[in-house]
């Protein structure tokens, strides 16, 4: 190995040591792209957080609708101090939180219920959403705003639940 370092030194070659400035520059780029696809992903804007927060909020709501129509019972829904809660009438047929259900949901607390409307009655927002047994249901619409962003959750009378952004046209 000596010999090969003093030929080199003989012909005025000497061995280089470290990165060049554009092997530097190449991996800073690339590494600069990955951190910027990352944090595109790892923090959303406002309207994916939206999309997720009512989505969530759908999701507690369609378990719930699954819950009465395989459970054989009533079940109701409510949206409260950043919550979903599932509801069961008890022995005196009265409304109870279901402890047996999954854990309440908890949501965003940017999630603000901005009205309820069941049938075609406007209600007060934290009201019980109801779900039969036999799979129909009262229509109901759930007016949300995720930091000024509008939304709505939708039921109709077959239990079907979709979301909606004030955005987009009725389906």
């Amino acid at each position: 190995m000596t010999e090969f370092n003093a030929v080199l030194r003989f012909k005025g070659l000497t061995r280089a040591t470290g990165f060049t400035l554009i092997e530097i520059l190449v991996v800073t780029i690339i590494a600069g792209i990955v951190l910027a696809l990352a944090a595109a992903n790892f923090f959303p804007d406002e309207q994916q957080a939206a999309r997720r927060e009512t989505g969530r909020v759908a999701l507690a709501l369609e378990q719930a609708r699954d819950a009465a129509v395989f459970g054989g019972t009533a079940t109701a829904v409510s949206v409260e101090d950043a919550r979903v809660l599932q509801w069961r009438r008890d022995d005196m047929n009265a409304w109870q939180p279901d402890n047996t259900a999954q854990p309440a949901v908890s949501i965003a607390p940017q999630l603000a219920v901005a009205s309820l409307s069941i049938g075609a009655a406007h209600v007060a927002n934290n009201a019980l959403v109801t779900f039969l047994p036999d799979g129909v249901s009262v229509p109901f619409e759930l007016r949300l705003t995720y930091r000024g962003i509008p939304s709505a959750v939708i039921g109709d009378a077959l239990g079907n639940v979709r979301v909606q952004f004030t955005s987009e046209e009725p389906r």
